[in-house]
């Protein structure tokens, strides 16, 4: 008795690739930071109230392309804190935007050595 085989087509659908995030695209000087307010939220607990405070004037400034007013706030946070990282980064992010490139890239590096389990240090 001979096996009957049947023999089937698979209809393989291509989905074209996702288009990138308005949040992404819309900040020519970011460095790959998806969302600075969600990292401002969660970062918290490393710093005191005062200064949690300040590293969340950081991110408005930057959002808002206050770069000045983010480079003081994050000055003050690292006169008390000169090794937290998620606000080295964050400076560095907001000298990237201000042509300052190599400063940036440094800082961003600084604050990533400086806490490795951060996600903001990364995203930045």
């Amino acid at each position: 008795m001979a096996m009957a085989l049947e023999h089937h087509t698979t209809n393989l659908t291509v989905h074209p690739p996702p288009r990138a995030s308005k949040t992404l695209s819309s900040r020519p000087c970011h460095l790959g930071f998806a969302s600075p307010r969600r990292a401002a939220a969660a970062m918290g607990s490393s710093l005191p109230p005062k200064e949690a405070n300040l590293f969340k004037v950081i991110v408005k400034s930057y959002e808002t392309k206050q770069y000045k007013k983010g480079l003081k706030a994050a000055d003050s946070i690292l006169k008390k804190f000169p090794d937290h990282g998620e606000t080295l980064s964050m400076k560095g992010l907001t000298l990237n935007c201000m042509d300052r490139k190599s400063e940036a890239y440094e800082l961003v590096r600084r604050g990533l050595k400086n806490d490795l389990k951060s996600h903001v240090c990364w995203h930045v």
